[in-house]
């Protein structure tokens, strides 16, 4: 069963985890950090968030990416396999790659919506209550 407000952020950059901490925390949601993929995943089963935050590049390889489609394609996370999916990236910002305009695919990236970093605590927590709506006291 997942908690309405209940976020789990899957980020390495340990600053920018704990501004978003504080930021969604600010709005009412309860928030659980990991800093690797294989922690994430372990916690999502655990705490059976409302929504996932995961970055797309994560120790220097595209962890992210094997993240959103362990969650969506294998058998061992099918009870989470509807929890939305919000990844960040920096790789405009690091490498001057973008995606294009349609950011998800089924198959490559099957995330519910994406966001270039940098991004601020605030805009990341603007676009959560956007997917799942503010939380109710």
């Amino acid at each position: 069963m997942q908690s309405k407000s209940r976020i789990l952020i899957v980020e390495e950059d340990q600053e920018f985890a704990q501004a978003s901490l504080q930021a969604l925390e600010a709005k009412g949601f309860e928030v659980i950090l990991a800093n690797t993929c294989e922690e994430g995943l372990f916690k999502l089963r655990e705490t059976a968030p409302a929504l996932v935050v995961i970055d797309l590049i994560m120790n220097q390889r595209g962890d992210g990416i094997l993240f959103a489609r362990k969650v969506r394609r294998s058998s061992g996370y099918k009870p989470f396999s509807s929890i939305p999916l919000l990844m960040l990236s920096d790789l405009k910002q690091q490498a001057d790659i973008s995606f294009p305009s349609l950011t998800r695919h089924p198959y490559f990236l099957p995330v519910d919506e994406f966001m270039e970093k940098p991004v601020t605590p605030e805009a990341l927590a603007g676009k959560i209550e956007e997917l799942l709506g503010p939380v109710s006291s």
